[in-house]
């Protein structure tokens, strides 16, 4: 390697050194926002599953949910169908953290005893919610957990 050569490499290794030093500053003073994720993201329709375990077996029911948010506060509705029958729920949470909730369910007609909770996230897409849950089916009369899966409808 030459002279000529060792010249041109440590001004290369200069100028990014430089540009990788500015960059960074720049990068620092970016005030993120997060788009994808973000609780408002959850305003709309979900659909998709639960697979829940009741009682020593495993069922796999359709579920559909409508969120609105304010702030990190949750409402919605949701129904259910279990066994032929509409269940319709009421539920109620807020985001401790961005893209996870913790949500409160419970029957909307108040004579059935049912009611649970929901760890959940929505993924980095915007478009996944997953999570589980516990509570407790007044069908079943009893606690049930499993999962649940569901994607932003358009």
């Amino acid at each position: 390697m030459n002279w000529r050569e060792i010249v041109v490499t440590s001004a290369v290794g200069a100028v990014f050194s430089i540009v990788t030093y500015l960059g960074t500053k720049w990068v620092d003073k970016i005030d993120y926002i997060n788009v994808a994720g973000t609780v408002s993201e959850l305003n709309g329709t979900w659909r998709g599953k639960i697979i829940q375990k009741v009682k020593g077996s495993v069922e796999e029911l359709p579920i559909e949910f409508v969120f609105k948010t304010e702030g990190k506060t949750i409402t919605g509705d949701s129904t259910l169908n279990y066994r032929s029958a509409l269940i319709h729920l009421e539920v109620k949470g807020h985001s401790p953290v961005d893209r996870h909730m913790l949500l409160n369910y419970k029957n909307k007609d108040s004579i059935k005893m049912q009611f649970g909770a929901i760890a959940a996230r929505v993924d980095a897409s915007g478009l996944k919610f997953s999570g589980k849950f516990v509570g407790y089916g007044h069908i079943n009369d009893s606690l049930v957990e499993g999962d649940i899966h569901l994607e932003k409808q358009p």
